[in-house]
């Protein structure tokens, strides 16, 4: 499923601590968003979206989307050596 399209998005519970949200099919959803290149993640997600703002004219771009196991394992290993 796609995060940003179709039946349960947007999530129902924008106020849960370390998520942004819970999409019906029970995947609890952060959303991150950088100017940059880096976000910081502090636990391994369900799912994970990151966004990514052109600073010069504004602009939104889906840089990630999908399971949050992959970036965690990534930055973890990033992280110890």
């Amino acid at each position: 499923m796609n995060l940003t399209e179709g039946e349960g998005w947007p999530p129902d519970d924008l106020d849960s601590f370390g998520n942004d949200g819970t999409v019906p099919v029970g995947r609890e959803v952060q959303i991150k968003m950088t100017q940059g290149d880096r976000i910081e993640i502090n636990d391994e997600l369900d799912s994970l979206l990151v966004l990514q703002m052109n600073r010069d004219i504004g602009e939104l771009t889906e840089i990630y989307n999908g399971p949050g196991k992959r970036p965690w394992d990534l930055a973890h290993l990033k992280n110890t050596k």
